[in-house]
């Protein structure tokens, strides 16, 4: 048996040995020293793949497979065909997917790729690759063209060809082919979904192989091409998007707005069992945002915890975090952000910041993967704090639920006058106190310190009859604990997805 038969997509084999073999017959190593050129091919197309799935970073796919040099001239014909047009298909889906890709434009590749149809004749198998690449220029120009016809070109030779190979295909020769042809058939479905939206075609397309089920989120996670088409859909028009979902950002309101918000009853039967959960340590930032130590207060007051700071671990090191703690994990998260397997995480009242996800760190290092183990074994749903984090992880397959934030879990503090008029990082208002959230003064307090200080706005926020602010951990806070009338102006505000679900 060929031993790159595990690289081929049915494989059972495990994953990490799929990359042992990979690199190893790439670079000529660990007993691979006898590597042809066919199976370096093979090694260079499979990790290529990889890269695209972001799991081989750009860097490293740069430096040791971009730059390992296949002799394609060592080969026969067939596989010299076989080899170059699925290095340059694999090349234009991993240059599509990474966004960090300094490559040629693909469509260019795509396009000189297709045009030598001798492959073709080589290797008959190429049509798959062939088909793909047509689907891919033709669904780039469906969407982006000035000529709005421009993509019935590729479609029209994708279909000319399938059909000439297919007629004339050896399968004692190629007998894989059959079971390989099931994904041709999507590459040029994808094609007949633009030809039924160009109104050239006027069948219905039945339900199992309508678009949202063949090209799902959930297929483009195991199949790159999929994704692919997917992402050629981000910033589209949404009335030509085919594949993926629409998503239309979040835009806060331009004004003032009356602000209310009371958490669900699903919402506290989550927090409730997060009280449950038996959580022994809460993390907290070292920013210059008093925001960050309200919310931290609030998940000490939730899991029964005193503010002594004995229970509060660093955010932004979980690497540091001890074995046996069992951490909230609540709050804004960026770079890596788990502990290690000996550290119990809750995932509630989570926020994600989309910048990290998308750059191809969290799928390098497995992080929606272990996110995944995490939330299984905490044997509830995420808890996130607005719905674009509820988005982010339901698209990766992790069970997540809006929980809203932990601050809005502060009971309600009847003992208070509610008198103050109170700003917060608003706009002036003559006659209203003015405070702000953002204190260079908590770069240098201790752990104790910040939470005090936390603690004494809290109580600040008890008092006021009413608040006008730009900071969710004023307002949320301050309904919980019984304001009257709250007033937010987002006007400008960063990382304005924190809000989405509240306004």
């Amino acid at each position: 048996m060929p031993r790159t038969d595990i690289l081929y997509p049915n494989s059972t084999t495990p994953l990490a040995d799929r990359y042992t073999l990979a690199w190893a017959l790439l670079l000529r190593h660990y007993g691979y020293t006898d590597a042809t050129e066919e199976e370096r091919a093979h090694a260079k197309c499979w990790l290529t793949y990889r890269c695209a799935e972001g799991v081989v970073s750009y860097a490293s796919w740069l430096e040791q497979v971009d730059s390992a040099v296949i002799d394609f001239n060592a080969m026969s014909a067939a596989d010299n065909a076989r080899w170059q047009v699925s290095l340059l298909t694999a090349q234009v889906i991993m240059t599509l997917l990474q966004p960090q890709a300094e490559q040629p434009d693909w469509r260019d590749v795509a396009a000189a790729t297709a045009a030598d149809k001798r492959c073709l004749t080589d290797w008959p198998p190429c049509v798959l690759s062939y088909v793909r690449l047509c689907a891919l220029i033709a669904y780039k120009a469906w969407l982006f063209a000035d000529d709005r016809d421009a993509w019935a070109i590729p479609a029209a030779s994708a279909w000319r060809e399938w059909r000439a190979v297919m007629s004339g295909i050896n399968y004692a020769q190629f007998p894989w082919r059959a079971a390989e042809a099931r994904d041709d058939l999507i590459a040029l479905h994808a094609l007949s979904l633009m030809a039924q939206k160009a109104g050239r075609v006027q069948e219905s397309v039945p339900d199992w192989c309508a678009a949202a089920t063949v090209f799902s989120a959930q297929a483009a996670r195991t199949v790159p091409f999929i994704a692919a088409l997917r992402k050629l859909s981000e910033g589209a028009d949404p009335e030509r998007v085919i594949f993926g979902e629409v998503q239309t950002p979040f835009v806060p309101p331009r004004h003032p707005v009356r602000f209310t918000f009371a958490l669900s009853a699903e919402q506290k039967a989550l927090w409730k069992r997060v009280q449950e959960a038996g959580v022994t340590h809460i993390p907290m930032a070292a920013s210059t945002n008093l925001g960050d130590d309200i919310q931290a207060v609030a998940a000490h007051y939730v899991c029964g915890l005193r503010t002594t700071g004995e229970h509060v671990l660093p955010r932004d090191t979980p690497d540091t975090w001890p074995a046996g703690a069992t951490v909230l994990l609540c709050g804004w998260y960026g770079g890596p952000f788990l502990p290690g397997p000996d550290t119990r995480v809750i995932v509630c009242g989570f926020h994600l910041h989309p910048e990290h996800v998308t750059d191809g760190e969290f799928a390098r290092l497995g992080l929606f993967e272990q996110l995944a183990q995490r939330v299984a074994a905490q044997g509830f749903p995420a808890g996130c704090r607005d719905l674009h984090t509820v988005r982010l992880l339901t698209e990766r397959g992790i069970p997540a639920v809006w929980s809203g934030c932990v601050s809005s879990m502060l009971p309600p503090m009847p003992h208070h006058e509610r008198t103050k008029q109170l700003v917060i990082d608003g706009p002036t208002s003559p006659g209203w106190e003015h405070d702000t959230h953002r204190l260079e003064s908590l770069r240098t307090a201790t752990i104790l310190q910040r939470l005090q200080q936390a603690e004494m706005q809290i109580h600040r926020l008890a008092s006021c009859r009413s608040l006008i602010t730009g900071r969710l951990h004023a307002a949320l806070p301050a309904l919980a604990m019984g304001c009257e009338e709250v007033t937010v102006c987002l006007d400008d505000v960063p990382n304005p997805e924190r809000w989405e679900g509240f306004v």
